[in-house]
């Protein structure tokens, strides 16, 4: 929907880029018992999962097409094993 509401209003000749800002929550945030129990208790332990929520997070920011992408809570353990490639 973003992709299509830009796609219709902004005139396709004018020079642009895209830019995302996404929160990754860093694994430190939700590997933890307290943070299952305390902290997102409502959350299926499996989707804190790093290796489970990265997917959807590198397919969420592909989609985008950006040219630029900052990223949030986004802590070594993250970057070098999985976004860096």
């Amino acid at each position: 929907e973003i992709l299509k509401f830009r796609e219709n209003y902004v005139p396709l000749n004018l020079p642009c880029f895209r830019v995302a800002s996404y929160n990754i929550l860093a694994d430190r945030y939700c590997d933890s018992d307290f943070s299952a129990k305390y902290l997102y208790p409502f959350c299926p332990r499996k989707w804190l999962n790093l290796s489970y929520r990265i997917q959807i997070v590198i397919k969420e920011l592909l989609a985008y097409k950006c040219d630029v992408i900052c990223l949030q809570e986004c802590d070594k353990k993250s970057f070098d094993n999985v976004l860096k490639h």
